[in-house]
């Protein structure tokens, strides 16, 4: 009889232990079944406006680095992008200082001094990558010599290229971007009332952006 007592207190000590071993399994397992699930991080997103800085070379006779004419190009740039899935979207305003460059005109070397540009580009996006074509119209302006029978000044054409652009954290991205810039209306005057009309010029240049 005497060891009924002990029964019930062993017993009675054992419940708690028990118990608590019981809600720490339950929550263990209750942590598990809630835990949150895994998702990839969102793809970045290249829409908004940027501002940005350029420089590059211009070449008037292909990609010739000790040919004459080539010059140096600077400049700014202010955009904005819309995204649509991975497809990019986007216009952009471009002026550049165009030191030493020159053209060709029926044998007359003619200065390019300043270009504006106005582009549509449009892109394929691989998360921070993106590779896009563009496409637009520049206007240059040429100063010839004196009597040289060029029709310099403020001359307009069309601008084709594309590039490839690295966005960065903290809304910084880097590209390189060519473009074939021509200029209708720029010509020269011959003998005979005959005239020559200039070729285009190639650009290569890097820039970084801003993006807002």
């Amino acid at each position: 009889m005497s060891r009924i007592p002990f029964v019930v207190s062993l017993f009675a000590c054992l419940t708690p232990v028990a118990a608590a071993a019981s809600d720490v399994d339950g929550r263990y397992y209750r942590e598990r079944a809630v835990a949150p699930a895994y998702y990839d991080p969102p793809a970045y997103r290249w829409q908004g406006l940027y501002l940005g800085v350029h420089a590059g070379g211009d070449f008037a006779r292909g990609f010739n680095f000790s040919a004459d004419g080539v010059g140096f190009v600077g400049g700014g740039q202010a955009g904005y992008n819309m995204q649509f899935g991975p497809a990019v979207v986007g216009v952009e305003i471009e002026g550049s200082h165009l030191g030493g460059a020159q053209r060709q005109v029926g044998g007359v070397s003619v200065d390019q001094n300043w270009r504006v540009a106005g582009k549509g580009r449009l892109g394929l996006s691989f998360d921070r990558s993106l590779i896009y074509a563009t496409v637009g119209y520049a206007l240059t302006e040429f100063e010839a010599p004196r009597f040289s029978g060029v029709n310099d000044g403020w001359r307009g054409g069309y601008l084709l290229g594309g590039g490839i652009e690295q966005a960065f954290a903290g809304g910084l991205s880097v590209k390189a971007e060519y473009n074939y810039v021509s200029s209708s209306g720029l010509e020269a005057k011959l003998p005979f009332g005959r005239t020559v009309e200039s070729d285009g010029d190639h650009v290569l240049k890097v820039g970084l952006n801003y993006r807002f």
